[in-house]
């Protein structure tokens, strides 16, 4: 019997091998997401020190046509790295639900009836589109994240080493409590998914036996059936749920505190930066470090969105494990060399029929 830390290892290690399909693709994505990261802090410099010009009241129209210039170059990167990160996950998707069907029916009748037709129907179905998001949407917006974060911070700390720091200090917490609600996050995912399965198997059997189920008036039973696996399943989402509702709400509590330095810190700065406009802590950085710690709003009130993703997608490669290993690869290879076309079971010769 596994250990949860030796399941989440093992559901990590198939994550991998699968992305290592779409590795020269993910490659590009990553640069690309680190070239929008760097335009869109230009951007964001360019934006600032606009405004230090009409402080000043020399804004001209070519510093706007700038900023549009920039803002379109932005606009085009994000829809470009969307679209391979997006279709990278896809296509693995395509190939890992073909797989498993594969390896499904390459399954012996004995191991078949192990496993309840619902559950099947939801491993293929349900859990392969939850692996889809973390190699797609999820992948994304964790690279985006630890780019976001090294530029922006990077670039802070180049501009007002203090305040930079004032602001940081509210985040350092969030790594521990994040470290310590993953390993729940994953149990209850997994508990959620079997549950999600169960039900699956509830209606699937009603419906596929609905002439049994009458010609006993089993109604009654079967809607009892139904009701506690749904109660199942609604159970295991709201314990699924805990985790990320309080990691969702200590992000944006840690945004206001960190907004909240800012103006604190930031407010003993503006008045040498209205005296002395050439210093550092000017006009056109103190813009710039507001600008670039609102970039950090999106990425900080998504981790637990992102948690939730890669937590689901960790527990659904644990389900969908046993249609990856050697010795089902075995069975699906002669189920797949079978070709009813080629391979004559019954041959019938010299035979006639008259109606």
């Amino acid at each position: 019997m596994s250990t949860p830390h030796e399941r989440v290892e093992s559901s990590y290690a198939t994550i991998f091998r699968l992305a290592r399909t779409e590795s020269k693709v993910y490659i590009v994505g990553f640069i690309l997401i680190f070239v929008t990261n760097v335009i869109e802090t230009a951007w964001v410099r360019a934006t600032a020190l606009a405004v230090e010009e009409v402080w000043r009241g020399s804004a001209t129209a070519a510093t706007a046509g700038i900023i549009m210039g920039l803002a379109l170059v932005v606009f085009l990167f994000r829809c470009l790295n969307r679209n391979v990160t997006f279709l990278a996950g896809r296509r693995i998707e395509r190939r890992l639900r073909t797989r498993i069907f594969r390896s499904a029916i390459g399954l012996s009748q004995d191991e078949m009836d192990k496993h309840r037709t619902g559950d099947l129907v939801s491993r293929i179905i349900n859990d392969v589109s939850d692996i889809r998001l973390v190699l797609g949407s999820g992948f994304l917006q964790v690279t985006n994240n630890i780019i976001a974060y090294a530029v922006t911070i990077a670039t802070m700390l180049a501009l007002v080493p203090k305040l930079a720091i004032v602001a940081i200090l509210p985040f350092l917490p969030l790594f521990w409590i994040a470290k310590k609600l993953t390993a729940a996050t994953h149990e209850r995912s997994k508990r959620s998914q079997e549950a999600l399965g169960a039900l699956s198997s509830a209606v699937e059997e009603t419906v596929g036996g609905i002439e049994v189920i009458k010609s006993h008036t089993a109604e009654p039973w079967q809607l009892e059936r139904f009701c506690a696996a749904n109660e199942r399943h609604y159970d295991a989402e709201l314990a699924r749920t805990r985790p990320e509702s309080v990691f969702v709400g200590l992000m944006g509590s840690v945004v206001w505190i960190g907004i909240a330095a800012i103006l604190l810190a930031g407010g003993a700065l503006l008045p040498l930066a209205l005296d002395h406009p050439e210093s550092s802590g000017g006009i056109g950085d103190l813009a710039t470090f507001i600008f670039l710690f609102a970039r950090l709003v999106w990425p900080t009130g998504a981790l637990g969105w992102i948690m939730n993703v890669i937590q689901r997608g960790l527990a659904a490669s644990t389900r969908v494990e046993m249609f990856l290993t050697e010795t089902v690869q075995g069975d699906v290879t002669r189920a797949a060399d079978f070709d009813p076309r080629k391979t004559s079971l019954i041959e019938l010769r010299h035979v006639s029929f008259t109606y």
